[in-house]
């Protein structure tokens, strides 16, 4: 899920959101229109990946502002691998790129987070599809994070999205189902 914010938009204002595995040659994956004028807004797109795209990848923003063409600062999100959900009933997935890897999937009252990573401090933030964050978590000095779910999650898919303060972003994905 990319998310930007910015200030003075006009509808003469075009974003192309551009992508890269190597930080030198993008290519536009999706172009967001500019619907009217306002003092500021704020913009989101969820980047589906191929589950084969793993490791480094880089963002930015192309800015068409009538006759003038600027860019974003490059943006780095490190992608663990798939965490698709499963048929119920069978094994959990675990994704590529270092034991990455959330359960139960599919889940009822909580998740647990294989993060990969060795022991750090970690904000989670759990994603509905349509970018809302309906759930936040801090966890310090940690490999495995539990995260019991604060209210009863609607059923459908959930996206989760946890960074560590050196700026590592791990996403993935698990599915609601019913009790």
């Amino acid at each position: 899920m990319l998310n930007w914010s910015v200030t003075d938009d006009s509808t003469t204002r075009s974003y192309d959101i551009q992508r890269s595995t190597d930080r030198q040659n993008f290519t536009t994956v999706n172009n967001l229109k500019v619907d009217k004028d306002a003092e500021s807004a704020d913009y989101n797109y969820d980047d589906d990946l191929p589950d084969s795209l793993t490791g480094d990848i880089y963002y930015r923003l192309q800015i068409h502002d009538g006759n003038n063409l600027s860019w974003s600062e490059i943006e780095k999100v490190t992608v663990a691998g798939s965490t698709a959900p499963l048929i119920p009933g069978t094994l959990t997935k675990t994704a590529r790129g270092g034991g990455f890897n959330i359960y139960p999937n599919p889940a009822t009252t909580y998740i647990d987070i294989n993060t990969g990573a060795p022991e750090a401090d970690w904000q989670v933030e759990i994603l509905s599809t349509n970018g809302t964050v309906v759930q936040r978590a801090m966890l310090s000095a940690a490999t495995i994070l539990h995260i019991p779910f604060t209210s009863k999650l609607a059923f459908g898919t959930y996206f989760v999205r946890m960074s560590d303060r050196q700026g590592h972003v791990r996403t993935g994905q698990f599915v609601i189902i019913e009790n």
